[in-house]
């Protein structure tokens, strides 16, 4: 019997942080789309559990969800620091709220920046959290 020897070497497939494939790198369209069915069926199945996240970054974007990369907050948070007073401080931090989520400050703190009013003394503060968080470039008047 003739036994067929083939070279698996995992390490040189590209890989995520948790060691799942890129299918995208990986598998052609063809079989991205036969992986995406057996998986279906799977989960309509019982087989499997449903994923948690079923959502690629294109998706998540058409959804108007800003996603932000390291590169960009870096970019956002050297000009903020570039402003003294109140507005370059509440932008820092709603930047950092935007970039980090719910990971960075209390969700206390969060409500009571965000509310903060024009007519309110610290104004500039809540409007630069604001502007942070919203991941806009910053504007200080």
């Amino acid at each position: 019997m003739k036994s067929i020897q083939t070279s698996t070497t995992t390490a040189a497939l590209p890989r995520d942080e948790y060691g799942a494939l890129y299918t995208s790198q990986v598998f052609s369209r063809e079989q991205q789309l036969q992986l995406r069915d057996l998986l279906g069926k799977a989960v309509a199945t019982g087989i499997v559990p449903k994923p948690l996240l079923n959502s690629t970054k294109i998706k998540i974007e058409l959804t108007k969800v800003k996603i932000m990369d390291e590169s960009q907050f870096k970019s956002l948070m050297l000009q903020a620091k570039m402003f003294n007073g109140e507005y370059g401080t509440g932008y820092q931090r709603g930047l950092r709220r935007h970039y980090h989520g719910e990971k960075f400050g209390k969700p206390e703190e969060h409500a009571a920046l965000l509310q903060i009013q024009a007519n309110e003394c610290r104004k500039e503060l809540g409007r630069g959290y604001r502007d942070g968080f919203a991941g806009k470039v910053p504007k200080p008047i």
